[in-house]
């Protein structure tokens, strides 16, 4: 079973998962300079692998991507260039716009469901139930940690939407965590990919 409860070719135990592995793998460290830009395609192939194959759920799962990356990327810039009460009251919007989307999302859908059990009333909300069940609240967490930092000028907003797209749809962390810091990431993300032998030893034994 895949990471929707659904039956789908890319479980974490499935043999889908392990090629897509075996293939991007290699090509990233074939890449050289355009690394990240490998991670990037991998992850969001991911995402839309281990979604419901059918049209309206891949529209869904492009909205909040497209959704998500532009509240944090234009917000950051936005927030990076502004002073004072503006500086603030730009943070609280684009991190209000961003939770209020996680609501709307994971949330009111079983609210709802809620509401129409205790009311006996018809359940006419089944096109709200398709956020919770793909990492949308980890997507969101990095988003606000990233647009926080920028605010308290702990670094300045990134130009590159690539990057910032990487940082918070990167695939390997919304399966094992831990929520990251933008520099921390954009660091390695930014690093010729090298093969290093101490590196896979390191893997290996954990």
């Amino acid at each position: 079973r895949g990471l929707h409860g659904a039956e789908n070719n890319m479980s974490l135990t499935s043999f889908g998962f392990f090629a897509f592995l075996l293939v991007g793998i290699p090509v990233y460290y074939l890449s050289g300079r355009y690394g990240r830009y490998v991670l990037l395609a991998m992850s969001l192939y991911f995402y839309f692998a281990i979604a419901p194959a059918t049209v309206s759920y891949q529209v869904k799962l492009t909205a909040i991507v497209l959704y998500i990356l532009t509240v944090t990327y234009v917000g950051a810039l936005l927030i990076d260039r502004a002073k004072g009460r503006w500086r603030t009251l730009l943070t609280f919007l684009s991190i209000a716009g961003l939770a209020a989307f996680l609501f709307f999302t994971k949330y009111l859908y079983q609210i709802l469901e809620s509401l129409s059990v205790l009311f006996h009333a018809p359940n006419r909300f089944s096109f709200l139930q398709f956020g919770s069940v793909i990492g949308v609240s980890y997507f969101i967490l990095s988003a606000i940690g990233y647009l926080i930092d920028v605010c308290w000028q702990s670094y300045p907003a990134e130009k590159n939407p690539g990057t910032v797209c990487l940082f918070i749809f990167f695939f390997p962390q919304v399966i094992s965590g831990p929520v990251t810091r933008f520099p921390e990431m954009k660091e390695q993300f930014c690093k010729r990919p090298v093969l290093d032998w101490g590196t896979i030893e390191h893997g290996i034994r954990r």
